[in-house]
């Protein structure tokens, strides 16, 4: 800089005297703020619930998880699950979505199955 160290100095205490006598501002302090949420881990897509439900579906409907692969290959885009417990997690998600959006019915979803092939016949 090209001013000299003392008129930097005398600057800056005539720059602290503006606020000699002005309030300073309301700022809350930690402990009256409210409690920061977490990001929930992991992704938060919109389609993960369709794909949770559409994976429901498939295991209500196939006899098993290789049944539900060759349906899955028929289309290009697709919801793909490469392995049965990942197509597993998912049907769980969309269980606790369904109890998240309709607890108080008491009852569980139509397609809902503890395991592969527990559906209707075809």
């Amino acid at each position: 800089m090209k001013y000299g160290h003392a008129v930097l100095i005398d600057e800056f205490k005539k720059w602290l005297r503006t606020f000699e006598g002005k309030p300073q501002l309301d700022i809350k302090l930690p402990e009256e703020t409210e409690a920061l949420k977490a990001k929930p881990s992991g992704r938060q897509s919109i389609y993960d619930s369709l794909s949770a439900l559409g994976a429901m579906r498939l295991r209500f409907y196939c006899a098993t998880f290789t049944e539900a692969k060759k349906l899955m290959r028929q289309k290009e885009n697709g919801t793909w699950y490469a392995r049965r417990d990942g197509c597993n997690r998912a049907c769980d998600r969309a269980f606790k979505r369904f109890d998240e959006f309709f607890g108080w019915l008491d009852s569980k979803p139509i397609h809902f199955t503890d395991g592969w092939g527990n559906g209707t016949p075809k």
